[in-house]
């Protein structure tokens, strides 16, 4: 019996892509939420660290929605502020990497003004449960005295 050298590179190829499929872990699922903690170090007039916490949701692998809040300033109110998140990813299972863009719309109770936020970072998934993540955002404030900040933080998966 003749074996057509096409059919068996095909066969060879589709089983690899399945046992490189297999020993893949899918480390960001479709339907996930998280709990974010995190440090921050806001570059403004004050130059601050912080930190803050968040929660998260996925629907589906590659869109997010949140609410997030970080203090920076000890002296005033507990919560400095509060705000909705939107977030894109990609997640890349192979390098248990997901870059992603995120942009927000909150208030700060120091301040009392609105204020709007745009950023990109990148989370590295040790396991589905958890990861560190790194993102740099742009604040838009409406007083004009816009800034950008840094987070650096643990999500655990709920």
């Amino acid at each position: 019996m003749k074996t057509n050298p096409l059919s068996a590179l095909l066969a060879v190829l589709g089983l690899a892509s399945m046992t490189a499929a297999a020993a893949t872990p899918q480390l960001f699922k479709p339907e996930e939420a998280h709990l974010n903690l995190f440090g921050t170090y806001l570059n403004d007039a004050d130059k601050t660290w912080g930190g803050g916490l968040g929660f998260d949701t996925f629907y589906g692998n590659y869109f997010g929605i949140g609410v997030v809040t970080h203090m920076e300033n000890l002296t005033g109110k507990f919560i400095d502020n509060l705000a909705a998140e939107v977030t894109l990813r990609i997640p890349i299972q192979k390098l248990h990497l997901a870059p992603y863009v995120v942009g927000g719309y909150g208030y700060e109770f120091d301040r009392q003004e609105w204020f709007q936020s745009v950023g990109a970072g990148a989370e590295f998934r040790f396991s589905a449960n958890w990861g560190l993540f790194a993102d740099y955002q742009w604040v838009f404030r409406n007083d004009e005295e816009n800034g950008d900040y840094i987070r650096l933080g643990v999500r655990i998966s709920l």
